[in-house]
This record gives structure tokens, C-alpha cells and sequence, in this order.
């Protein structure tokens, strides 16, 4: 964790992690009022789903998408798992 204070800046930070990322992409497609949806690499999800040792499908069943942003530049996505019991069906 930064401590506030430290003279780092969020933003350099986040600029270094992402200087030597892969970048793709997508179009963004209207889904209904006030809802944007753009896809998801299938690399992303295979690479998370061999992660966790499941399939792409097992996986999709079980993980959620979920978006990171803020007062920083861009957004960021992360996985994660549903409570047992709310597996979505593929």
C-alpha cells in the first residue's frame, strides 16, 4: 500500500504499470440506456481460466467482471468469484 505522503504520484504509478501492457482495440456497442458494452479478449479469459484451473466455461460461470476506475486515467478489469450458489448459466 502507498502511504500518503511517500511523494508518489497514483498516476505515475499507474502510467509505469501500464507502459509495457499489451493494448487491443474493440468498438463499443449502445445496450440500452446508460450501458456500453465492449468485448473482452478471449486471451484474457483463457489465461484467468487456466489460472484457476478451469475451463473458459467453468470459469465464465463462476467469475464476474469487474471495473476499476476513478480519478486516475483509463479503467482497469479484474475477476472475480461469485459467492457459491449464484453461478450464472453459460
Amino acid at each position: 500500500m502507498i502511504e500518503k505522503g511517500s511523494g508518489i504520484n497514483k498516476h505515475d504509478i499507474i502510467a509505469e504499470l501500464v507502459k509495457h501492457a499489451y493494448t487491443k482495440t474493440y468498438k463499443m456497442r449502445l445496450v440500452g440506456p446508460g450501458s456500453v458494452e465492449a468485448t473482452i479478449p478471449g486471451a484474457i479469459v483463457e489465461r484467468e481460466a487456466k489460472r484457476h484451473g478451469l475451463s473458459v466455461e467453468e470459469f465464465i460461470k463462476v467469475y464476474r467482471v469487474e471495473y476499476l476506475f476513478g480519478d486516475f486515467s483509463g479503467a482497469f478489469i479484474r475477476f472475480t468469484r461469485q459467492p457459491s450458489g449464484h453461478e450464472e448459466p453459460v
